[in-house]
Protein backbone atom coordinates (compact mmCIF):
# COMPACT_ATOMS: atom_id res chain seq x y z
CA UNK A 1 0.00 0.00 0.00
CA UNK A 2 3.06 2.37 0.79
CA UNK A 3 3.91 2.20 -3.12
CA UNK A 4 0.16 3.08 -3.61
CA UNK A 5 0.33 6.32 -1.70
CA UNK A 6 3.63 7.53 -2.09
CA UNK A 7 2.81 9.18 -5.04
CA UNK A 8 -0.31 10.88 -3.88
CA UNK A 9 2.08 12.19 -0.80
CA UNK A 10 4.87 13.51 -2.53
CA UNK A 11 2.10 15.04 -4.77
CA UNK A 12 0.47 16.69 -1.67
CA UNK A 13 4.08 18.15 -0.69
CA UNK A 14 4.45 19.64 -4.15
CA UNK A 15 0.96 21.04 -3.89
CA UNK A 16 2.22 22.89 -0.53
CA UNK A 17 5.19 24.07 -2.26
CA UNK A 18 2.99 25.67 -4.87
CA UNK A 19 0.56 28.10 -2.27
CA UNK A 20 2.64 31.43 -1.85
CA UNK A 21 3.55 32.09 1.44
CA UNK A 22 0.82 34.19 3.63
CA UNK A 23 2.54 37.03 3.81
CA UNK A 24 2.56 36.98 -0.46
CA UNK A 25 -1.06 36.14 -0.60
CA UNK A 26 -3.43 36.15 2.01
CA UNK A 27 -6.21 34.50 0.00
CA UNK A 28 -6.73 31.87 -2.64
CA UNK A 29 -9.28 32.96 -5.00
CA UNK A 30 -11.43 31.24 -8.12
CA UNK A 31 -8.23 31.60 -10.43
CA UNK A 32 -6.35 29.59 -7.49
CA UNK A 33 -9.21 26.92 -7.53
CA UNK A 34 -6.93 24.08 -9.10
CA UNK A 35 -4.90 24.10 -5.55
CA UNK A 36 -8.13 23.38 -3.57
CA UNK A 37 -9.26 20.83 -6.50
CA UNK A 38 -6.21 19.01 -7.29
CA UNK A 39 -6.07 18.16 -2.72
CA UNK A 40 -9.66 17.36 -2.58
CA UNK A 41 -8.79 14.76 -5.76
CA UNK A 42 -5.79 13.34 -3.83
CA UNK A 43 -8.00 12.73 -0.89
CA UNK A 44 -10.52 11.26 -3.45
CA UNK A 45 -7.65 8.53 -4.62
CA UNK A 46 -6.63 8.28 -0.75
CA UNK A 47 -9.98 7.44 -0.08
CA UNK A 48 -10.11 4.71 -2.89
CA UNK A 49 -7.81 2.63 -1.55
CA UNK A 50 -9.90 1.93 1.65
CA UNK A 51 -7.00 2.34 4.04
CA UNK A 52 -8.22 4.82 6.03
CA UNK A 53 -11.43 7.65 5.58
CA UNK A 54 -9.08 10.95 4.99
CA UNK A 55 -12.65 12.99 3.96
CA UNK A 56 -12.31 15.02 6.65
CA UNK A 57 -9.50 16.70 5.33
CA UNK A 58 -11.24 18.06 2.24
CA UNK A 59 -11.89 21.56 2.06
CA UNK A 60 -14.38 24.01 0.29
CA UNK A 61 -13.59 27.58 -0.97
CA UNK A 62 -16.10 30.35 0.78
CA UNK A 63 -18.40 31.70 -1.55
CA UNK A 64 -20.00 35.12 -0.67
CA UNK A 65 -21.38 37.33 -3.17
CA UNK A 66 -20.31 35.36 -6.42
CA UNK A 67 -16.60 35.10 -5.50
CA UNK A 68 -14.75 32.33 -4.10
CA UNK A 69 -12.22 32.86 -1.69
CA UNK A 70 -10.04 30.29 0.67
CA UNK A 71 -7.68 31.46 3.33
CA UNK A 72 -3.77 30.87 2.68
CA UNK A 73 -3.43 29.71 6.14
CA UNK A 74 -6.45 27.31 6.26
CA UNK A 75 -5.70 25.99 2.82
CA UNK A 76 -1.87 25.64 3.79
CA UNK A 77 -2.83 24.21 7.31
CA UNK A 78 -4.89 21.80 5.27
CA UNK A 79 -2.54 20.14 3.30
CA UNK A 80 0.23 20.15 5.72
CA UNK A 81 -2.20 18.08 8.24
CA UNK A 82 -3.28 15.71 5.35
CA UNK A 83 0.81 15.10 5.15
CA UNK A 84 1.83 14.65 8.66
CA UNK A 85 -0.98 12.25 8.98
CA UNK A 86 0.24 10.61 5.80
CA UNK A 87 3.68 10.25 7.48
CA UNK A 88 2.14 8.74 10.26
CA UNK A 89 -0.12 6.38 9.06
CA UNK A 90 2.37 5.11 6.19
CA UNK A 91 5.75 6.35 6.09
CA UNK A 92 6.46 6.49 10.52
CA UNK A 93 10.34 4.89 9.28
CA UNK A 94 11.67 7.81 7.18
CA UNK A 95 12.24 11.49 7.99
CA UNK A 96 9.56 13.78 8.36
CA UNK A 97 8.67 15.97 5.86
CA UNK A 98 9.04 19.56 7.05
CA UNK A 99 11.86 18.35 9.68
CA UNK A 100 15.16 18.85 8.15
CA UNK A 101 16.96 21.82 8.12
CA UNK A 102 15.59 24.79 6.35
CA UNK A 103 18.11 24.54 3.40
CA UNK A 104 17.22 20.77 2.91
CA UNK A 105 13.30 21.03 3.23
CA UNK A 106 13.68 23.64 0.70
CA UNK A 107 15.94 21.54 -1.65
CA UNK A 108 13.43 19.03 -0.89
CA UNK A 109 10.20 20.81 -1.79
CA UNK A 110 11.76 22.49 -5.11
CA UNK A 111 12.70 19.16 -6.41
CA UNK A 112 9.07 17.85 -5.91
CA UNK A 113 7.78 20.69 -6.89
CA UNK A 114 9.50 20.28 -10.06
CA UNK A 115 9.27 16.93 -10.33
CA UNK A 116 5.05 16.80 -9.64
CA UNK A 117 4.80 20.03 -12.22
CA UNK A 118 6.31 17.68 -14.95
CA UNK A 119 4.29 15.10 -14.01
CA UNK A 120 1.11 17.38 -14.34
CA UNK A 121 2.30 18.47 -17.57
CA UNK A 122 2.67 15.33 -18.63
CA UNK A 123 -0.92 14.43 -17.61
CA UNK A 124 -2.41 17.51 -19.53
CA UNK A 125 -0.49 16.71 -22.94
CA UNK A 126 -1.55 13.45 -22.60
CA UNK A 127 -5.10 13.90 -21.95
CA UNK A 128 -4.85 16.34 -24.94
CA UNK A 129 -3.62 14.14 -27.17
CA UNK A 130 -6.46 11.38 -26.12
CA UNK A 131 -8.97 13.86 -26.87
CA UNK A 132 -8.20 14.12 -30.73
CA UNK A 133 -10.02 12.41 -33.16
CA UNK A 134 -6.85 11.67 -35.44
CA UNK A 135 -5.37 9.21 -33.02
CA UNK A 136 -5.09 5.25 -34.11
CA UNK A 137 -5.65 3.12 -31.74
CA UNK A 138 -2.57 1.63 -30.94
CA UNK A 139 -1.16 5.39 -30.04
CA UNK A 140 -3.99 5.72 -28.06
CA UNK A 141 -3.34 2.46 -26.69
CA UNK A 142 -0.27 3.68 -25.99
CA UNK A 143 -0.76 7.06 -24.74
CA UNK A 144 -3.33 5.25 -22.13
CA UNK A 145 -0.76 3.42 -20.55
CA UNK A 146 1.50 6.26 -19.77
CA UNK A 147 -1.59 8.10 -18.33
CA UNK A 148 -2.01 4.99 -16.25
CA UNK A 149 1.92 4.75 -15.16
CA UNK A 150 2.64 8.56 -15.04
CA UNK A 151 1.87 7.95 -10.49
CA UNK A 152 4.69 5.47 -10.57
CA UNK A 153 7.18 7.66 -11.49
CA UNK A 154 9.15 9.24 -9.63
CA UNK A 155 12.19 11.04 -12.09
CA UNK A 156 12.41 12.53 -15.00
CA UNK A 157 14.90 9.07 -16.39
CA UNK A 158 12.01 7.18 -15.56
CA UNK A 159 9.22 9.13 -17.18
CA UNK A 160 11.36 9.13 -20.51
CA UNK A 161 11.80 5.15 -19.83
CA UNK A 162 8.06 4.89 -19.67
CA UNK A 163 7.86 6.54 -22.75
CA UNK A 164 9.92 4.17 -24.88
CA UNK A 165 9.46 1.03 -23.38
CA UNK A 166 6.14 1.51 -23.48
CA UNK A 167 6.61 2.43 -27.36
CA UNK A 168 8.42 -0.40 -28.00
CA UNK A 169 6.19 -2.59 -26.36
CA UNK A 170 3.68 -1.13 -28.26
CA UNK A 171 5.09 -1.46 -31.67
CA UNK A 172 5.53 2.35 -32.21
CA UNK A 173 8.50 3.36 -34.18
CA UNK A 174 10.47 6.89 -33.69
CA UNK A 175 8.55 8.70 -36.57
CA UNK A 176 5.19 7.71 -34.76
CA UNK A 177 6.80 9.16 -31.17
CA UNK A 178 7.64 12.20 -33.11
CA UNK A 179 4.56 12.78 -34.70
CA UNK A 180 2.54 12.14 -31.05
CA UNK A 181 5.12 14.12 -29.24
CA UNK A 182 5.26 17.36 -32.44
CA UNK A 183 9.31 16.33 -32.52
Amino acid sequence: MKNKIRPIYNQLQGLLGQVPPVKDKEYLYENDKVLWERFNESINELNSFKVNDYSKFKIEPKIDNEHISMSSTSFRTSVGTLISRLHGDFFADELAPFSGSPSTVISQTQFQTQHIALLLEMNSFVEKKLSEENLEQTEKNFLEKIKDALPTVKTSIELMNLIFTTAHASGLNLDTLQKIFHL
